[in-house]
């Protein structure tokens, strides 16, 4: 599927926390899915997206000096232009089914001058599912199987602005647990 998005009047957050009104920002892009049965309870699933955003009509203005600089035409932080997932299950006994995946998530651009990028990643997820009966489901789940280390945030701090001029980073989820159940009445 593919598109087009024009939203006005957005409100960001800035590298030194304070809020700043967007005019205008704009994406357009193609996302695909699909899976496909191999056979003696194999199946694959796979999506992925390609965007293409930008500001169209943004005065930033640094509120320590009141200078308005024009962001017009350049990305969005945070938002990275290819994203892509694949998955394997297997069906391997009545009730039981095993899954592991791949999540790509594209190197994005992390301050509104466009200088600074935050790197692609990869991480490796997997299930295990049990379904004891047709109205329940019991879900065992493992984000980041090989605990990758990665920054899913970067923010410089310019001097220019009264920063330090350091990089800081928040981390990517771990190595991460979860089991869920559903009953369905």
């Amino acid at each position: 599927a593919g598109y087009r998005i024009e939203k006005n009047d957005l409100i960001v957050l800035d590298t030194s926390y304070q809020f700043q009104q967007i005019g205008q920002q704009s994406s357009y892009g193609v996302e695909a899915s699909g899976g496909l049965e191999l056979g003696y309870g194999w199946r694959v699933d796979a999506n992925a997206a390609w965007l293409k955003a930008q500001y169209d009509d943004f005065q930033y203005i640094d509120f320590s000096t009141f200078a308005v600089t024009d962001y017009s035409g350049k990305t969005p932080i945070l938002i990275p232009e290819h994203t892509a997932n694949i998955w394997l299950s297997w069906a391997f006994a009545r009730g039981w089914q095993a899954s592991g995946g791949l999540q790509y998530i594209g190197s994005s651009f992390e301050n509104f001058d466009n200088t600074v990028k935050r790197p692609a990643y990869t991480i490796v997820n997997a299930g295990l599912q049990w379904k004891p009966t047709d109205w329940t489901t019991i879900d065992f789940r493992v984000q980041n199987v090989f605990d990758k280390v990665y920054a899913e945030y970067l923010k410089y701090d310019d001097p220019a602005s009264g920063g330090y001029g350091g990089l800081q980073g928040y981390l990517g989820q771990p190595r991460t647990f979860s089991g869920a159940m559903t009953v369905k009445f």
